[in-house]
This record gives C-alpha cells, structure tokens and sequence, in this order.
C-alpha cells in the first residue's frame, strides 16, 4: 500500500534528521532552524524560511506544503524533486507487513517479479520516460524562469559610521500578480518583512556587522539573494539581554580597551546604562577581509570570564570564526555545563546534549588559550597546550571574514593572532600591550 502524502513527508523528516544526526527535532532551537534553512539553500539553491521549517517539523502538522517547498526537501536529500523521492520511497504490503525498500533495493524487486516481460517494457519505456520527464523539467524550468525574469530586487547600503547602517531595499514585483511577497534578513530569520507589489522601495535597519543575506520570497521560496557585508572599522562591542535580541546596546569605541587587553568592565556597562543583575552577553567584533584561507590557517588567542554581579554570568563563550561560506562557533563553558553548548565547525553543529563536548568544559575564570588549526580543511582544537579536539570538513570555509568573541557576562582577551600554517603571520592584535 502506497503512503499518503503526510507519510511521505515524515518519511522525509525522519531521514533528513539522520542525514544532519543533530538532537531529536523537538529540541531544535530557533539557531537549529536557521541553520538548517541555510544548509538546504546552500545544497540546493532554494531558501526555505525558517516560519515554513518549524511548521513542517510540528508534530501537529497536517497541512501539504508548497510544492516547491516539498522539492527542495527532496533535493536536499539527493533526489531530483519531490516525485522523485515519493517514487524511490514507496511503501508495499507484503504478507500484511509495510516495508520501505532503499532505492536500489526496490528497482531489482520490482523486476524480479514481474519477470522478463516487464524488463522488456522498461526497455523501451524508459528512454521515452527520461525523454518526457526531461521535456517537463526544461518547461517548468523555462516558465519559472520568465515568470521571475521581470523581478526587481537589490539592496543599497547607507554609508555612515559605525552602526547602525540603513538599508534601502528596491524591488519591482508587479510581474508577479501577487498581492505581497516578503523579504527575509539573515539576522532575523524568523521574521517575514511584507511588501505590497504596489510599491517599489522598503527602508530598515541593520544593527550588526557581518556577512549578510537577504532574500525576496514568494509563496516560501526564495526567488532572488543579495550579499553584502557590513565591516567595522577595527574593533566594537555591543550588550544585549538575550541572544535574540535585534537592537544591541553599543558602548563607545574608546571604553572598550583596559590595560592591554580588549574588556568591557561591569561598571562601564552601568555607565552605559545596562543592567547586570539578571543575564546579559557582551559581544567584541571585527569585520573585514582578513586575507586569510579558511581552509588552511592557524589562529590563537587567550581569554577569560568575569565574575560579575550575577553569580551565573562568565559560564560560557564562544569565539566565532565567520567565512565566506560559513561560520565556526568555538564554545568554552564551565567544566560539568558543557551539555549545554554547541560547537559548530563550518556550519556542521555538533550538540552538548548528544554529544560528548566535554572538552570545550574548563575555568573560565582563569586564563585560556585556545589555539584552532585548520589544515585541508581539517580542525584541530587545543585547550592551554593539550590537543582536545578534531573535527573533518568537506566543505571549503572560504576566505576568513570576520571575528567575534561573545561572553554570556563580562570577559576579557589578552591577544588574537591568525598565520598561515607555515607561520607567517596574517593578523595580530595585542590590544595595546
């Protein structure tokens, strides 16, 4: 017996979660989402929102999905298109039992029971299959591509300095006879920006540097991408209450340095009117083109934690690496909190919860160095002079494009320095000292 439509589906899920081998899809976060939207779309070319993810991945959901959608579900996972998968993925009733058959598996079944007749009808059905599928491919290739040819999208960025920057979004979708389509920003992907078709221009605002994506959407697919980066001039930092936060709290470029490291102080966040009695995160970024492969480099720095006001800050941190196409999140959390991390190396997420990150645990109220090599692609992680952690990559980073030390709490860094793997050195910051 065939699957219907919501089998199909969840048969989708299900293997798409062993493909990513992530935690159990109930305790994906929002982050979980977003990076699973920007796998699929660099896998596939289509952007998938992160509002459509969550909702397929409901355990309630019982709605069909839009055809484009279900397609870059399917093509994520290797198969041409969504029929493409159902046709591979079918389910028959054997002696009352249900068996998924592999690919494979299923065509040599297949032919041995309906025997030589069948194999002698293949012959000559399939090359007019593939003839006739390949005609219907090109079709809807071609009318997609002159439905979308007229489409206008791009984005000016609002010289100024330092941050916020504004951003100017010109677009024309008459051609479209849509009411609205909506534009979704990499910096909060959960958030679905309308834009009638009656207009022709959409003003907002950028509040944090880095490498960013924004994309036209219509009916959950994404039709057209810009990419730009927003760079610092050196070093900034920014607080914020919680990591979801949209509009962070920038502290004056001159109260970031003490005493030859980079730190912002607990009374300099008072100064700037931020409140420490309950959580907090202070970020330190730089932005730019480093000039440095990300595929090949060696990076070490030196930080701590600052105990504060409040007795759980300084408990975690991440140095984050950004690439051209990627990021790498290298966390550090106080020894026996590690199950609450995630370290990403080049958007690949390995999880505290189901995976022994016992390595990235240790005092952060003491000095650290942590030193990343990354060679072929390849990372290998020390903690204060002992090997920790490896981690294999097939993906290439790209160049490095941006750093960003974040602490839940307050802390510090003593240096950051970036060579390349014969030494010579790329980037080096002492912070003054």
């Amino acid at each position: 017996m065939e699957k219907s439509e919501l089998q199909y589906i969840s048969s989708c899920k299900s293997i798409i979660e062993e493909k990513l081998g992530w935690s159990e899809s109930k305790s994906w976060s929002l982050r979980d989402y977003e990076y699973l939207s920007e796998i699929i779309f660099e896998e596939t070319g289509i952007l998938l929102s992160v509002s459509t993810l969550r909702r397929i991945w409901n355990k309630n959901y019982s709605r069909k999905p839009h055809p484009g959608t279900l397609d870059a579900l399917a093509k994520f996972l290797g198969y041409k298109n969504w029929n493409d998968f159902k046709s591979n993925n079918k389910t028959e009733t054997i002696e009352g039992k249900q068996t998924e058959p592999t690919q494979e598996s299923s065509k040599f079944e297949l032919q041995r029971k309906r025997g030589n007749t069948f194999k002698y009808a293949a012959v000559v059905a399939i090359p007019l299959f593939i003839i006739l599928a390949g005609y219907i491919i090109n079709i809807y290739k071609t009318n997609n591509e002159t439905k979308y040819k007229d489409v206008v999208f791009n984005t000016e960025i609002i010289e100024s300095a330092g941050l916020p920057k504004t951003l100017i979004y010109n677009y024309d979708i008459s051609s479209l006879g849509v009411d609205s389509a909506y534009i979704v920003e990499s910096w909060l992907p959960s958030k679905k920006i309308p834009i009638p078709s009656d207009k022709n221009r959409f003003i907002d605002v950028y509040h944090f540097p880095g490498f960013v994506r924004t994309k036209l959407f219509v009916d959950d697919v994404a039709i057209r991408e810009n990419v730009f980066q927003i760079e610092t001039d050196g070093w900034i930092s920014l607080a914020r209450y919680h990591w979801e936060d949209t509009v962070p709290i920038y502290i004056k470029k001159g109260e970031i340095f003490s005493k030859g490291n980079l730190f912002v102080s607990e009374e300099t966040l008072h100064s700037n009117k931020i409140k420490t009695d309950d959580g907090f995160y202070v970020s330190y970024y730089n932005v730019k083109h480093f000039g440095a492969d990300g595929d090949n480099f060696e990076l070490t720095t030196k930080i701590q934690g600052i105990s504060s006001s409040s007795s759980h800050q300084g408990s975690y941190f991440y140095l984050i690496i950004m690439g051209e196409n990627g990021r790498t999140f290298l966390p550090l959390s106080q020894t026996g909190y590690t199950a609450n991390i995630s370290a990403w190396f080049n958007n690949v997420q390995l999880n505290g919860m189901d995976t022994d990150l016992s390595a990235f645990g240790c005092d952060l109220y003491k000095w650290n160095e942590i030193k990343l090599r990354v060679e072929n692609k390849n990372f290998q992680y020390t903690l204060n002079g002992e090997d920790k952690f490896s981690f294999p990559q097939e993906k290439s980073f790209g160049e490095i494009i941006g750093l960003h030390f974040i602490f839940f709490g307050c802390g510090q860094v003593d240096f950051i320095n970036i060579s390349d793997l014969e030494g010579n050195t790329i980037f080096n910051d002492n912070f003054g000292s």
